[in-house]
């Protein structure tokens, strides 16, 4: 894996682009493992190989337009100790980022608090590319 504190990259209208990554890990903890230094989640909601993209976004017109930052947190977790790097996600919900994760976001702007914050992966938040509970509303299955 590359060395480095890890980031996330948005790309418009496409999957977050994620370099550096210590874990990934799914809704019950279990390591995911991670072929590439560089891996493409899906955050349009339509990836048949969640979590991670697999061009869908493309197909289903997918708008990621950039919202103003809040990342407020959507869904209850449990903190535990988080691995420097690590980015998690609720069965049928969001991705939970922890441990430091640098988010680029093209617009300059950065999450409430940059050592925690929320990532929708169902493409429905009004608040992209934070999530803002609508994976509830739209019965997201991932």
């Amino acid at each position: 894996m590359t060395e480095g504190k890890p980031t996330i990259d948005i790309s418009k209208n496409g999957p977050l682009l994620v370099k550096g990554l210590k874990k990934l890990a799914d809704a019950e903890g279990n390591p995911i493992l991670m072929e590439k230094d560089i891996i493409a989640l899906c955050r349009c909601g339509a990836s048949e190989n969640k979590p991670f993209c697999d061009g869908k976004h493309s197909k289903i017109s997918f708008t990621g337009e950039v919202s103003p930052p809040s990342g407020a947190p959507a869904a209850d977790q449990e903190n535990h100790d988080a691995v420097e790097g690590e980015i998690s996600y609720f069965e049928d919900g969001p991705l939970y980022i922890q441990g430091g994760v640098k988010l680029n976001n093209p617009d300059g702007s950065a999450p409430e608090d940059p050592a925690e914050y929320y990532l929708c992966r169902c493409g429905g938040s009004k608040n992209k590319p934070y999530c803002d509970g609508t994976h509830k509303e739209l019965g997201f299955k991932g």
